[in-house]
Parts: C-alpha cells; sequence; structure tokens
C-alpha cells in the first residue's frame, strides 16, 4: 500500500511524494525543522486506520517562505534559472500541442481548446505565470481541472517535467514573505518510508553529496580569520536559516591573511578539483585589485566565482587620515575591508565619531592609494558586543545597523542564485 506527502505552500497543495519524500526537496529543510503534534479536528478523521482510543501524532516539515527561497538562491536555484527552464518547457508544450493541431480532422469543440491553450501559451512568461498564481492566491480560487488552460492546477502542471524546486521558487516569488512551506510526512512514517531517528536534511546531504549544483555546503572562502568570523556571526543573527548551507573552512593556523594569499588558496582549490561550488569574497580595496590580477576567472572551473565586496553608501564620503590631514572621500574600491561594513555603530568612536581610514601607501601600478580603517581590534570587539546582545536578544538587531552586513548578504545570495 503506498503513503503519500504532501507539500503545501501557505495551505495549498502543489505537489506530493509517494512512500517518501524527495531527498532534494527535504535539503530544503533545516536539521531542526522536522516536528511532531498531536493531531486536532478533523486531522483525527483522516487516519481511519488509528484505534479510537489511540492519540494520532502529525509529522510535518516545516519552514518559511523566506528560509525555503534563501536556501534555493544559495544552492544557484534563483528565478533566472527558474525562468530559463519554464521558457524551455513552455516552448515545447507549445510545439506538442501545434503539432497535435497538423494531425487529421478533429471535432470543432477539441480545436477550439487547442487554439485557446496555443494562445495562452505564447502569451505565457514566468513574469505572466507568477502574476495569475498570485492573483489566484488572492482570491482563493484553487478549483478547476489539471487540463483546464488558467487554473491553478493547470498553471502547476507547466512545471510537471522539470526539477520540482524551481516550481517552488517561482511559487514563492508570486507569494507574501509571510508564506509557509510544509510537507505533512504523517503517512510515509506511518507507511514505513520514513523513520524519525533520521533526520531528512542529514539523509538529503548524503545522498547528494557528489552533486554540483544540488549540493551544499558552498565553500566561501574570505581573506582572512577576521573575515570569516565576521560573516559566521553575521549568519547566526541575520540569516540562521543558511546555517549549514554555507561553509566557512578554518584557516587559522595559514600564516597569511591577504588577498594574495586568498587567490593562491582559489587556485590550488580550483587544482584539486574542488566539486563543491565555491565563492571567493575579496575586500573592495587596492590591494584585492592587484591580487585578481594574476587570477584568470576564465580558467576557473563553473563551480567557482570570485565576490568583491560591493560599494558601500556610507563609504562614499567617509573621513580619511592623510598628509592632507583629514578629508572626506570615496573610498570605495580604495580601502573597502570588512571592518566598513560592520555599522556605524560600532564604527563609531565615544565621541559619535566615525573612526577613519588612514592610507598607508601609494600602489604604482594601479596609481592608487591603499587604505586601512583605524582602531580596527576595537571595532571587531564593538562588533562581538553588538552580536552578543542581539543574539540573547537584550538588544534587538533590528535596533542595530546591519544594513552593510544585509548588503553582502544579498549580494552573495545574488550570485549564487544566478550561478549555475
Amino acid at each position: 500500500m503506498s503513503s503519500y506527502a504532501p507539500l503545501t505552500i501557505d495551505g495549498v497543495e502543489v505537489a506530493s511524494f509517494r512512500n517518501g519524500v524527495d531527498l532534494s526537496v527535504a535539503l530544503l529543510f533545516g536539521p531542526r525543522e522536522l516536528h511532531s503534534r498531536p493531531a486536532v479536528g478533523d486531522e483525527v478523521e483522516r487516519w481511519e486506520h488509528y484505534g479510537e482510543d489511540e492519540e494520532v501524532t502529525i509529522h510535518e516539515l516545516i519552514s518559511t517562505g523566506v528560509a525555503v527561497r534563501d536556501r534555493l538562491d544559495a544552492l544557484g536555484l534563483g528565478l533566472s534559472l527558474a525562468e530559463e527552464v519554464f521558457d524551455q518547457l513552455i516552448a515545447e508544450e507549445l510545439e506538442t500541442e501545434q503539432r497535435f493541431m497538423t494531425r487529421p480532422a478533429r471535432t470543432l469543440e477539441i480545436t477550439e481548446g487547442v487554439d485557446e491553450k496555443v494562445r495562452v501559451l505564447k502569451e505565457m512568461t514566468l513574469g505572466t505565470w507568477i502574476a495569475r498564481v498570485r492573483e489566484l492566491y488572492r482570491l482563493e480560487n484553487f478549483e478547476g481541472e489539471s487540463r483546464n488552460v488558467g487554473t491553478f492546477r493547470w498553471l502547476i502542471g507547466l512545471w510537471e517535467e522539470s526539477d520540482s524546486r524551481l516550481m517552488i521558487r517561482a511559487l514563492l516569488a508570486a507569494l507574501p514573505e509571510t508564506a509557509e512551506v510544509r510537507i505533512d510526512v504523517t503517512d510515509i512514517v506511518d507507511g514505513g518510508y520514513m523513520s524519525l531517528d533520521t533526520n531528512p536534511h542529514d539523509e538529503a546531504l548524503e545522498w547528494m553529496g557528489d552533486e554540483i549544483i544540488s549540493g551544499t555546503p558552498v565553500v566561501i572562502l574570505t581573506e582572512g580569520v577576521s573575515d570569516t568570523r565576521i560573516l559566521e556571526q553575521t549568519l547566526d543573527v541575520l540569516r540562521p536559516h543558511l546555517k549549514g548551507y554555507l561553509c566557512f573552512p578554518d584557516f587559522s593556523l595559514s600564516p597569511e591573511s591577504n588577498a594574495g594569499a586568498l587567490v593562491r588558496t582559489l587556485k590550488s582549490f580550483a587544482s584539486a578539483g574542488i566539486r563543491n561550488r565555491v565563492v571567493a569574497i575579496f575586500d573592495n580595496d587596492t590591494a584585492a585589485e592587484d591580487a585578481l590580477r594574476s587570477l584568470d576567472k576564465e580558467r576557473l572551473p563553473r563551480n567557482f566565482s570570485v565576490l568583491r565586496l560591493p560599494d558601500l553608501p556610507l563609504a562614499a564620503a567617509y573621513p580619511t587620515l592623510g598628509p592632507s590631514g583629514m578629508v572626506d572621500m570615496d573610498i570605495n574600491g580604495l580601502a573597502g575591508s570588512i571592518e566598513l561594513y560592520l555599522g556605524e555603530d560600532v564604527l563609531r568612536d565615544e565621541n559619535g565619531d566615525l573612526r577613519p581610514v588612514q592610507w598607508r601607501g601609494f600602489h604604482e601600478r594601479l596609481q592608487r592609494y591603499q587604505g586601512e580603517v583605524v582602531h580596527k581590534r576595537q571595532i571587531q570587539e564593538a562588533f562581538d558586543a553588538k552580536v552578543k546582545a542581539a543574539l540573547s536578544e537584550e538588544v534587538p538587531y533590528t535596533r542595530q545597523d546591519w544594513s552593510g552586513l544585509e548588503l553582502v548578504l544579498d549580494t552573495l545570495i545574488k550570485l549564487l542564485a544566478a550561478k549555475r
């Protein structure tokens, strides 16, 4: 006897798994997102095989739409890939329908039905699909069979021949951030197809370990130990649902921590045939620009990416200290180390002034200066205290300045979502 696990998004069933959950989808749920609870209301009546006096327990994988969206993007399954695949699916569907129209005489009713389907498909893009799904959710209109053009089931059916995770990503683009993603695994647990002793997230990681586009975690390389620690702390506060999906190797014993050392590490990883997706994050400064001159990005494996810290609005007019004294200037590309992204609440000193960038020297080849923010240790210590306060909820992170690090994470996730 078969057992089924329905997948619902915002309370609406969009897929169902037979005799187990697709491990590629199970990977979208964190290791602590398998929940059990007593059945309530109509749920009790669904399980007729339970005895009258036996308590019914519901087992579910539950995550937020935001968490699943970010995880999909981190896996490279973002909207850009969804759009590319959707266009292919529509083209194939159109070819099938148009070939059908060339067959020997059909009844007028069938011909008119195909004409309508072809007309809708010719106008269909991922954008129009998302807009239509959003409207149907708003109207709570999920009636109609999958063969009826324009119905919710028909729209979902357009993804039938593709990776179901791309359909999930497209649906999440249509729905508000409050949407919830659930898989009810009660039936497959009861049927013996899934054990509560084995977390599906861990099982998925083991099964998909050899995959590039679907495997996790993504390996994140940085210029130094402090950069890595800061990014890990930032995930703890801002995106805890991505912990385990991004991996930060420990290079604390490395004799060098700079842009040149990061280029050498990246080259060694590439030559070693590392199959994980790898992203090397460089500072937004002169030293990084110089180090990257020796790296041929076009020759890197397709699973490798290079990312510079993004231009920071705060850095567009930042106090600098040089031979001419204190001058405000744009230091993006010249002195953009990770410390500049930690927020004004840690960059300002006891007098409320921004700790300045001090120019260290002039780079002859690039014809530009290299700068570094002063009092880095005090800035990092202030950041540690800020993280501690946020995690303990002594000071909610929403009352702190995380704008710079939000920008860094958004840039990283956007890269991962677009990279194939």
